[in-house]
């Protein structure tokens, strides 16, 4: 069962976009209200990544192509960590990030177990 906002402290989701990453940041960044940068490293490859308040990382990443058919949409999961014991905190939280994924075209979300 997927970790929820109210009782976890991290919890994520997936969802189909049309966009590229880099189109993606772009799209994150004018939407607001929260500062992305892309990122690399050798286990992941390129995510997005945000730290939007003390205590809190939120990063996106994008699915190897053969993980999930989805025709020409690409797949992608974001994940949410905070360390706030607050449930409305986590909640305005996880609020802010689904109305940005909409806002940039996100679709199919869904919630799903937190990865590393």
């Amino acid at each position: 069962m997927p970790s929820n906002p109210k009782t976890s402290k991290d919890w994520a989701y997936d969802f189909a976009s049309e966009l590229s990453m880099e189109a993606m940041l772009e799209a994150l960044e004018k939407a607001g209200p929260w500062t992305w940068t892309q990122r690399e490293n050798y286990v992941e490859g390129s995510y997005l990544n945000t730290r939007p308040a003390e205590g809190v990382h939120i990063k996106i990443n994008e699915h190897p192509q053969a993980f999930v058919d989805r025709g020409d949409q690409a797949g992608f999961s974001a994940l949410l960590r905070t360390r706030s014991d607050d449930p409305a905190f986590r909640q305005e939280l996880d609020q802010t990030l689904i109305e940005l994924l909409k806002r940039v075209g996100a679709s199919e979300l869904v919630a799903i177990d937190p990865y590393d």
